[in-house]
């Protein structure tokens, strides 16, 4: 199911007592739309889940977010478009696992016995400078956890 992934973060929005809003936007031109959407709804924040919409028109998502006030939450892979948040594990370090695991390959290992293994490394980038054009002020223990800080 392709929008498996949104309806499991509705979910857990909707478990902690949130209301979520579930838009899915396939292409560029949704975009002002969705936003509208989200402004009629007053949305308090926006966390952008699709590939690939995020990762071809993620600048644009985050200029339009900031433009529009609204701390916005990336995959961690996403930081470079300057989202407010940007969280999980880094593709750049599932690809060195998965380097690692090719290199055994090639040097004799049989592909059925090397062990099945998950790469979670997460990762929190927290942009203060999105916070600061946006209006808003990262809590000390947001900041303390950030595995990174932009300023």
């Amino acid at each position: 199911m392709p929008d498996a992934l949104p309806r499991a973060a509705c979910a857990a929005a909707e478990a902690q007592g949130l209301q979520a809003q579930l838009l899915l936007v396939s292409g560029p031109e949704e975009l002002e739309g969705a936003f509208a959407a989200m402004r009629n709804a007053r949305a308090d924040a926006l966390i952008a889940l699709g590939v690939p919409i995020v990762s071809t028109h993620g600048a644009h998502i985050a200029a339009l977010a900031r433009a529009a006030q609204l701390p916005t939450m990336f995959a961690r892979d996403g930081a470079k478009f300057a989202p407010l948040l940007a969280y999980g594990t880094s593709f750049a370090a599932a690809v060195r696992h998965m380097s690692g695991m090719i290199d055994r390959v090639l040097r004799g290992a049989c592909p059925g016995e090397i062990p099945v293994a998950r790469v979670f490394q997460p990762e929190l980038v927290v942009n203060v400078a999105v916070a600061r054009e946006i209006g808003i002020s990262i809590p000390s223990e947001i900041a303390a956890r950030a595995t990174h800080l932009i300023r």
